[in-house]
């Protein structure tokens, strides 16, 4: 063994033998502390999946239905059609006429919308009408016949044309990346989905949005033009999860069919990224949509198709014979872009006017009454998403871990709800007089980042240049600090964590307040802490976090956003930076509706009246300063206009992403109001 220096082992073993901090109990238990943490929040979010998942039908179908709709951003502001535009004809058989056809869906913010597919009509007034939606991969050629690739037995939609229904065969976005490198300003390798998914998330749309208001465009217009003939639904896999919520949000439509897809369960967060929906078990459980399609029957599974017309008051189909002749060719591929860019296109329209949207959104907002923010708020927490909290009778635990010339420090752990706990690191600053009361300021770690990493970050050197060690300079200054390790740890496992809490209407941000709230609500009963001055200081996604908990949590009372104030909008949505988040591994990121509702603008104006500073280094890779700047000028004409100009400040300097610390230091000085021991 290597030769321990004396002083080092005398303070090694007066940590060992220090007990844990007064008031509260020894934490003995070993272990990732953090990993724990993620174990905890797995496990409560696992029995809420299976618990939500199999609750019964609600009491209000009608209200679920609509908050489904605006889940998935189907908003029903369709463009009205006569006619879709029959552009090819395809082909002609057993009095079947076959057509390339296009008609409108939305025009939003100066962008359209439409929708191709195939029609397939038969002679006379047609008996039934379908749309129909086959699974990516398979185009709506090979359904009528038109191309290869499919036995006779398989082209339903031939079949049910031969029948004398009138078929609309929809294509459905793939899941490859072919496109992708030609629209932004750095090749992707996300599919076209999942692409499309990252920015149409932010704004409160959606893939699955976009397409099922094309089904429901198609259904506009079938329930006009032959008013007595029933209108169904049929789709396989992709095709048939479009085909079940169009079902369910749109009670023109008689019946239902899908094949390789069920409705969703507490299994949800596994499938594709690109089917994640805020809330989805919320509103679609199994059985509450089950509930939103009754009394109208929906079949399932492979013998679905072919019962769906009888469902629809038509006898079994008539077998075909060979395929139709074929009179034009379609490039399914070239289609395939079409779609695709049109829908990135529209969504970068929405995009560019999201600025307008948040102003319509705020409308309500009057500064001279402080009352109409209120609101807003609570919508903020519904953004966020409110963790229902059941706090275990467990005590708060710690040990000591520091014990230096300027601060003793221990690990802090406290229990939250069921599995769910909060764990951090509290700094006491040495030489503080009997009963007196000193600002607390909670420090808050980046990505991937731990507590102890503010404290020493030891040999960690990324650590000691993105940190500086700034909570134990913070404690040297004379401030109690305490250190949270917030929930974005260990890769894929926190992020999973987020596909999880989606579909329950939560985000790991649920978990982020609430483990806030249980360690404010213990730091405000120690005796050394002033309550009235807490403030909040986290770089990256502590910054990330800076922008958010304060605005539920009134106890912060001064706030210090460093490495993450942005146009956020732009920064998660734009494929026309190389920063944006439209190229980082972090799918986590996309909170849904973000861009229509809360900018950084907004989540500083909730903070507000407190005093609000964004530290920004001139090379620091998030952003720009020109966007940031753009951004905190609305931040400080809204503190100028509320009379408190010098609360909102904004400090920069010549660096990358890390704590810099000097103005922001000085600024929790003031507003926190304290006077550094150095000073002393």
């Amino acid at each position: 063994m290597r030769i321990v220096k004396p002083a080092f082992f005398l303070w090694f073993m007066a940590v060992l033998q220090a007990g844990p901090y007064p008031g509260t109990s020894p934490l003995e238990e070993s272990g990732d502390q953090a990993a724990m943490m993620l174990d905890g929040m797995h496990a409560w979010l696992d029995r809420e999946l299976r618990a939500v998942a199999g609750a019964g039908p609600a009491p209000d179908v009608d209200a679920n239905r609509q908050a489904l709709a605006m889940a998935l951003g189907v908003t029903g502001k369709r463009t009205r059609f006569e006619e879709p535009e029959r552009y090819q004809q395809l082909g002609a058989a057993g009095g079947v006429t076959m057509w390339v056809a296009r008609w409108p869906v939305l025009n939003e913010a100066r962008a359209d919308l439409t929708a191709e597919g195939v029609l397939l009509e038969p002679a006379g007034p047609p008996r039934c009408q379908v749309v129909a939606l086959p699974n990516f991969g398979l185009e709506p050629e090979q359904l009528a016949g038109l191309a290869p690739g499919l036995p006779l037995e398989e082209q339903w939609a031939r079949r049910w044309a031969a029948a004398g229904c009138a078929v609309l065969v929809l294509p459905v976005l793939d899941r490859t990346s072919t496109y992708n490198a030609s629209l932004g300003v750095r090749p992707s390798t996300l599919t076209h989905r999942e692409y499309l998914y990252r920015m149409s998330y932010q704004m409160g749309r959606h893939p699955i949005g976009y397409e099922v208001e094309k089904v429901l465009a198609a259904v506009d217009w079938m329930t006009r033009r032959a008013p007595q003939a029933p209108v169904g639904v049929a789709g396989e896999g992709d095709g048939g999860l479009l085909a079940l919520f169009s079902l369910a949000l749109d009670e023109r439509l008689r019946a239902g069919a899908l094949n390789g897809y069920e409705p969703p369960d507490e299994a949800v967060w596994q499938q594709p990224v690109d089917r994640n929906v805020f809330g989805l078990l919320r509103y679609a459980s199994p059985a509450k949509v089950r509930q939103m399609i009754e009394p109208r029957r929906l079949a399932l599974g492979a013998t679905a198709l072919q019962s769906l017309l009888r469902e629809l008051g038509v006898k079994e189909p008539p077998a075909v014979g060979e395929p139709a002749l074929a009179l034009g060719q379609v490039d399914t591929a070239r289609r395939q872009r079409r779609q695709f860019v049109e829908m990135v296109n529209f969504t970068q329209a929405l995009v560019r006017a999201a600025d307008g949207e948040r102003a319509r959104y705020w409308k309500a907002y009057n500064r001279s009454k402080p009352e109409t923010l209120e609101p807003y708020r609570e919508s903020f927490a519904e953004f966020i998403g409110k963790l229902p909290v059941e706090r275990p009778a467990q005590p708060v635990r710690s040990r000591q871990i520091y014990d230096t010339p300027a601060f003793e420090g221990w690990e802090v752990k406290l229990p939250v709800t069921g599995e769910v706990f909060a764990y951090g690191v509290l700094l006491m600053p040495k030489g503080m007089k009997q009963g007196e009361r000193r600002p607390l300021v909670v420090a808050q770690h980046g990505l991937e980042g731990r507590p102890q990493l503010l404290v020493d970050p030891g040999t960690d050197e990324y650590s000691k240049l993105t940190y500086g060690a700034f909570a134990a300079r913070l404690a040297e200054r004379g401030y109690i600090v305490y250190a949270p390790q917030n929930p974005y740890i260990l890769g894929d496992r926190f992020r999973q964590a987020q596909r999880k809490a989606n579909p329950l209407g939560l985000t790991f941000f649920s978990f982020a307040v609430a483990q806030h709230r249980r360690a404010l609500d213990w730091l405000k009963t120690l005796p050394a802490v002033d309550e009235t001055r807490i403030g909040f200081y986290g770089l990256s996604y502590g910054g990330f976090s800076a922008m958010r908990l304060p605005v539920l949590l009134g106890e912060y009372s001064a706030v210090v956003c460093s490495g993450n104030f942005n146009e956020w909008t732009w920064k998660t949505t734009s494929i026309d930076v190389p920063f944006s988040y439209m190229f980082t591994p972090e799918y986590e990121m996309p909170e849904f509706g973000q861009g229509t509702r809360f900018g950084h603008f907004e989540m500083a104006r909730m903070i507000a009246p407190r005093p609000f500073l964004v530290e920004r280094g001139h090379r620091d890779g998030v952003g720009i300063d020109e966007w940031v700047a753009y951004e905190f000028a609305k931040v400080a004409r809204h503190y100028r206009e509320s009379g408190i100009p010098e609360r909102a400040a904004i400090a920069y300097f010549d660096g990358i992403h890390r704590i810099e610390g000097t103005e922001a230091f000085r600024f929790l000085d003031r507003w926190l109001r304290w006077t550094p021991n150095s000073q002393k």
